[in-house]
């Protein structure tokens, strides 16, 4: 009479099986008997394996069409796209279809309720209905963080040999090693005065005197001042500028900056 077999999720090791002479006897104790109930186990090891973790199936298909009609395709199925001599991976998901496909991206299933889509779009997010590289996700080197600007109107500096910051405020947050490029405006109006001195870019109360725009006003009218740098962060935090100025020499009068000032930065992340 055939007896049933009780298997256990367990991969035994090894599988013995009956060699040349010996006897096949019944019982629980034969070796074949044995090696059937080894395999069994084996089964029921690898059954519970797959009930608990799943098994990915992966398709091969070599076109977009073809990767659409996949039918019964399941949660988690990843299918090779192999056309135009670049393969590309993509994986399953059921649920509401997205309606519009994106080619390279993702495509809506015509066999099933779901969609077919590619690692590469988890890295781009949509900018004006157009899909693009999201510089959150995968930062590229080189891109442009911040356009800033600040500005003041009407307003008057007087111009003094201790030097002092003036005109707008602006901050900029930034990490170390990120790139500024800084520049302001403002009209120097020399009243009369006969007097020689300088206009910087003023950041956190340091003098940038490497952008220095000097003045000489042996002679009257208004000049345009428009110092500019490239400011590196040596760390991360947040960098106040301003205008600078300072005379080195006042002959008489109250010489002035006047009228509208400026400062503007482009931030860069190299």
């Amino acid at each position: 009479m055939p007896t049933t077999l009780t298997d256990v999720s367990a991969f035994t090791d090894p599988v013995q099986v009956p060699t040349a002479g010996d006897a096949v006897g019944a019982g629980p104790g034969s070796y074949l008997r044995t090696a059937l109930q080894a395999l069994a186990n084996r089964t029921r090891y690898l059954y519970d394996a797959i009930a608990t973790n799943g098994v990915t199936k992966i398709r091969k298909v070599t076109s977009s069409t073809n990767l659409k009609a996949i039918t019964g395709a399941a949660e988690g199925d990843v299918a090779i796209l192999a056309s135009g001599g670049t393969p590309r991976l993509f994986c399953y998901h059921a649920g509401a279809l997205t309606g519009v496909d994106l080619p390279g991206f993702r495509y809506d299933s015509t066999a099933t309720v779901g969609y077919w889509v590619s690692s590469l779009y988890y890295i781009s997010s949509f900018v004006g209905g157009v899909l693009k590289l999201d510089v959150q996700t995968l930062p590229p080197p080189n891109r442009i963080l911040d356009v800033v600007e600040s500005t003041e109107v009407s307003a008057t500096t007087n111009i003094t040999t201790g030097g002092s910051a003036f005109g707008p405020t602006l901050s900029l947050v930034m990490e170390q090693d990120d790139i500024a490029i800084i520049d302001g405006h403002c009209t120097f109006a020399p009243q009369g005065a006969d007097a020689d001195g300088y206009v910087a870019i003023s950041v956190d109360s340091g003098v940038q005197l490497a952008s220095k725009r000097v003045w000489n006003c042996a002679n009257t009218g208004s000049s345009p001042l428009c110092p500019g740098i490239v400011y590196t962060a040596a760390s991360a935090a947040t960098f106040t500028v301003q205008l600078y100025q300072q005379a080195n020499t006042i002959v008489s009068g109250a010489p002035q900056i006047k009228g509208p000032r400026s400062v503007r930065a482009l931030v860069i992340r190299p």
